[in-house]
């Protein structure tokens, strides 16, 4: 590490650091920069244009300041402006969650309710909530979310990360496609596993989701 930074080393085809740890180290980072730092813009395309281009350059900089990482790459920084995009539609979501979705409109603050959001840009996210276009998203998104059989139980990890993190269980050995779906879609707690899984085999796209997500 630099000076006594963790080193964030991001191979090509990843978003975030394989090692579990500093891949978690890494993902509260970008979300924490993004919720203090970070206006929330209606879409991502604006953050491609001048002036809010300036916002991912923040973005890149405030992570070279805590982490020993070689911004200047092309693949880290395609993978960190992954991240931002992924912690900015995140953030996205909790303010419409908190500000917007109780209210009926005329309740709906129109002064941003964020410090470093002018009211401008909150109008701006305000009126792309507003439409009809957004709306009907909305309520599709939601019958789709409905609609899912088997919800996946890693939080906010990644895939191919907790898979890394499960050498130990497994002693080293690599895990079949039945014991990741299990791995991935089964928790103590929560009991969420579907019955076939525990009477029989299953087969569909479970060898999909070990090798498309992460």
């Amino acid at each position: 590490a630099c000076r006594g930074k963790l080193q964030v080393v991001i191979t090509e085809g990843n978003i975030r650091p394989v090692v579990p740890l500093v891949a978690a180290k890494f993902a509260t980072e970008c979300n924490i920069i993004v919720r203090n730092h970070v206006p929330i813009l209606p879409h991502w395309k604006l953050y491609k244009e001048k002036p809010a281009s300036a916002y991912v350059n923040l973005f890149l900089g405030k992570l070279k300041a805590k982490f020993d990482i070689n911004i200047e790459d092309d693949t880290v920084k395609m993978a960190c402006t992954e991240m931002m995009k992924s912690a900015v539609r995140q953030q996205r979501y909790r303010l419409k969650q908190k500000y917007f979705d109780p209210f009926p409109l005329h309740l709906v603050t129109k002064t941003s309710p964020v410090k470093f959001m002018s009211n401008e840009q909150w109008t701006q996210l305000l009126e792309s909530w507003k439409s009809l276009q957004k709306m009907e998203m909305c309520q599709k998104n939601k019958e789709n979310r409905g609609n899912v059989k088997y919800h996946h139980t890693t939080g906010s990890r990644a895939y191919m990360v907790h898979v890394e993190n499960l050498d130990d269980k497994y002693n080293d050995e690599e895990p079949n496609a039945f014991d990741l779906f299990k791995e991935f879609h089964y928790s103590k707690k929560k009991k969420m596993l579907h019955p076939c899984c525990t009477g029989g085999y299953y087969s569909d796209g479970k060898q999909a989701i070990y090798n498309n997500r992460r």
